[in-house]
């Protein structure tokens, strides 16, 4: 079935059979990432309700393997703008532009939960999602991941993403942030303070 699924996807693709490339996403007896990735970019590829609608399923199921949740999140994320490389195999695809409405509406409602997730790596591929898709309502919350995540790199990660998002109280947060237990959080944070101060570009 892989390499099944390299024919369909990779290189010029059988552009007729990506919709059922991208349906198996939905069948868990499927376990092999590079199957798996390449029926998460044919998402992204076809980009219709439904394949919206399997990427949300397959990134919110524990049972799936961190990182290809995350991988998931990641063409979420990007769905509106998907890169014109592939993100499997570098094939250049092409400028796409969507209405970003639609992916905004649709993981709107899974954003906070997601943030709540036990693994660091899939709260901070939330975090990025929300980031790319421009969504401001989840800043207080990411706030507070920063101020309190007990994971180092979720307090590090999240932290320039606030930022990007015009959260409003980001002089506060990097305050504690300056003060964060971990040593690497507050060297990471006073070195991009100070060279935000150094910039030639502050006026």
């Amino acid at each position: 079935m892989t390499e099944a699924a390299r024919a369909i996807h990779d290189d010029k693709s059988v552009e007729k059979a990506m919709p059922a490339l991208a349906g198996l996403i939905k069948d868990r007896r499927f376990k092999g990432e590079p199957l798996l990735r390449r029926a998460i970019s044919a998402c992204q590829r076809v980009g219709g309700e439904q394949q919206l609608r399997l990427l949300i399923d397959f990134a919110g199921d524990s049972k799936v393997p961190v990182v290809l949740r995350a991988e998931a999140m990641a063409a979420l994320g990007t769905w509106a703008k998907p890169s014109e490389v592939d993100r499997v195999d570098g094939w250049y695809r092409g400028v796409i532009n969507r209405d970003p409405t639609g992916v905004r509406n649709a993981v709107r409602p899974q954003a906070s939960f997601w943030l709540k997730f036990r693994e660091p790596e899939l709260v901070l591929a939330t975090a990025r999602m929300i980031r790319e898709l421009e969504l401001t309502d989840f800043n207080a919350q990411m706030a507070d991941l920063v101020r309190k995540h007990s994971s180092a790199a979720v307090r590090s990660g999240i932290f320039p993403l606030l930022s990007e998002l015009k959260y409003a109280e980001m002089e506060s947060l990097l305050e504690t942030a300056l003060r964060d237990r971990d040593a690497a959080v507050r060297k990471s944070r006073s070195e991009e303070h100070t060279s935000e101060l150094q910039s030639p570009y502050v006026i």
